[in-house]
């Protein structure tokens, strides 16, 4: 089939010249695979036999320059599996070839073993991570542990209607005990032996995290017949008569198995966490309740129409709030519905730009004309406007700032009784003692009212965010004028919306007393103390070495400084108050409302 065996020398000295030459070697351990099969088991595409004339066409095809007792099996296959020393190829040497894979390696048994390990350029930060990721599987599988164990130990202790009166409080045991000891050191006795970790970690007794019926509020518990073995064993060691503690019924029973200290503090965890939840939201709903009766109060009161409404807003120097550098009014006359905005910039700060954390907006107020004048005047000029509509409600938004930059320079809303030496806004200066105190004003903050709307008070909204509730958006923000205008659209559309009943209403006669109708931040707890000079830090109380000491005297020295500016400071501009009013004032119209005489 393949020739005479002269001509087949010749072809197979040409086949040693073709490996030599040719570098791909494919071809010739194909054709070697295709010649080393008989005839008879070559089989064609279509599934049938191939005869001797289609093979000798193969052959050709495949261009065999070699016969089939020249030609070595080259490929292999072994009988087993992995392949043993003794069925590799003899062709191929005992060197073992290189593992090309980097995601494994081999163990000392020579298998493969898992991902390799890389070796880190910076292996301290690697520890570090690699440290807090087993703190946190380790912390997992204790979790995951505990639960497992709980879920199990409920599985075998099934908790069904009968057994919600077979347990009892501990704190209601100890209570009732303490009263029915009467000498002290057996009441030591019994919080000695109830409050120790001796009495949960008893295998022989049960525990559960229950509630009582209608209640939410969660306490631990233990089951009746344990309790009332621990009431003999007092009984014994004081020799005075306990009483049974009754059976109630409870409201929930979380069986929990304790068997170390770590179940027992997670389990007094547990119950603590819980009942923190359940105090301040009952705090956050009780606040709500007081704004929800101020709101309706509040609504009542200007349905009447018989206040005026004023919203301030006062723009402070940003790197430090004790220089007042705009001021910004707009009132509301309920009974003509008239409104007039008023921005004033203080000429002795006019060179304090706020650029840090806001925009300098201050020349582009809005809803009016801006006045440049020295603080007095502009105070002064306040105060007019706000004794021109008494009775007023003062309204603002997050206004304890304002309030109290006011009240620094003679303006005081928190005086109820007229007198006109504290208060430049109080009435007729009368200062008689028999008058009955008079709340003449009713400060009103926004914040408060959204917050009552949204029903959360755990966080203040801004200005901003209250006008986005109800499609407006602020244009120019941060410009006294304009803060106040848009306070006073904010307090339009707050005071006229629907009251949430979620906490239910109020008792009606609750509501008769409209005098005093104010709603402000102070309902929520009150503010931590902030220093007058707020970028000082405080005298340290202790002193322990001469390096602080040192450090305590720089301070001092630089907060003298301050302290030494801002007086001279003040004396330069306010040596003689009574000048401040020979000065003239300046005037400037608004670049968006400038007339266009063409």
């Amino acid at each position: 089939m393949f020739g005479s065996s002269s001509e087949s020398e010749a072809p197979s000295k040409a086949s040693k010249d073709q490996k030599t030459t040719n570098p791909d070697h494919s071809l010739s351990f194909r054709s070697y695979e295709m010649n080393d099969l008989p005839v008879s088991s070559k089989k064609s595409t279509n599934g049938g036999l191939k005869s001797q004339t289609q093979s000798s066409s193969t052959n050709s095809d495949f261009k065999t320059w070699a016969s089939p007792n020249q030609v070595k099996n080259i490929v292999s296959i072994p009988s087993e599996w992995p392949p043993s020393k003794s069925s590799l190829n003899p062709l191929e040497n005992d060197t073992e070839w290189p593992n090309m894979r980097t995601d494994v390696y081999l163990n000392d048994k020579g298998k493969l073993d898992g991902p390799g390990k890389v070796e880190s350029k910076i292996p301290l930060l690697l520890g570090a991570m690699s440290s807090k990721r087993a703190k946190k599987i380790s912390l997992g599988s204790q979790l995951s542990h505990s639960e497992a164990k709980r879920s199990e130990y409920k599985k075998l202790n099934p908790v069904n209607e009968g057994d919600l009166e077979n347990w009892v409080f501990v704190n209601d045991a100890e209570k009732l005990w303490l009263r029915c000891c009467f000498k002290l050191e057996n009441k030591k006795i019994v919080r000695t032996m109830l409050r120790s970790n001796d009495f949960f970690l008893n295998s022989d007794r049960q525990f559960a995290i229950a509630s009582r019926e209608g209640e939410k509020k969660l306490d631990i518990a233990v089951d009746w017949m344990s309790l009332e073995l621990i009431r003999q064993q007092i009984e014994l060691e004081t020799q005075e008569k306990l009483p049974k503690i009754p059976h109630k019924k409870m409201g929930s029973v979380d069986i929990h198995r304790v068997s170390d200290e770590e179940d027992l503090l997670q389990l007094r965890s547990i119950v603590k966490k819980h009942n923190n939840k359940l105090l301040k939201l009952e705090s956050n709903n009780s606040k709500l309740r007081q704004i929800y009766s101020q709101w309706l109060k509040l609504k009542t009161l200007m349905e009447k129409k018989s206040h005026s409404v004023i919203s301030i807003d006062c723009e402070m120097w940003e790197q430090n709030h004790n220089y007042l550098t705009e001021l910004g009014w707009t009132m509301y006359n309920t009974k003509d519905d008239l409104y007039l905005s008023r921005h004033y910039i203080i000429a002795e700060h006019y060179y304090l730009e706020n650029k840090l954390h806001v925009g300098d907006n201050r020349d582009n107020f809005l809803f009016g004309r801006t006045v440049v004048s020295p603080l007095k005047i502009a105070l002064e000029k306040f105060v007019s406007d706000v004794k021109s509509i008494e009775p007023v409600i003062i309204v603002g938004h997050d206004m304890a700032a304002d309030l109290k930059i006011l009240k620094k320079h003679g303006i005081d809303f928190s005086i109820n009784t007229p007198n006109n030496e504290t208060s430049p806004v109080s009435g007729n200066g009368s200062n008689d003692s028999k008058l009955p105190p008079v709340s003449k004003f009713s400060l009103v903050d926004t914040s408060m009212l959204y917050m009552g709307l949204v029903s959360n008070i755990n966080e203040k909204p801004s200005l901003s965010n209250v006008l986005k509730h109800y499609g407006t958006q602020i244009i120019f923000p941060h410009n006294a004028g304009n803060d106040a205008a848009y306070t006073m659209l904010a307090f339009l559309k707050l005071y006229r919306d629907d009251i949430p009943t979620v906490l239910g209403k109020p008792a009606t006669h609750l509501l008769y007393d409209i005098s005093d109708v104010s709603l402000t931040t102070g309902l929520l707890g009150a503010e931590p103390k902030s220093s007058s000079l707020p970028s000082f830090a405080n005298t340290d109380d202790t002193i322990n070495s001469d390096e602080e000491q040192h450090k305590l005297k720089d301070k001092n020295s630089k907060r003298a400084a301050a302290l030494n500016t801002e007086r001279a400071y003040e004396s330069l501009f306010f040596s003689d108050k009574s000048a401040l009013r020979d000065l003239p004032v300046y005037k400037r119209k608004s670049l968006q409302l400038e007339p266009n005489n063409n």
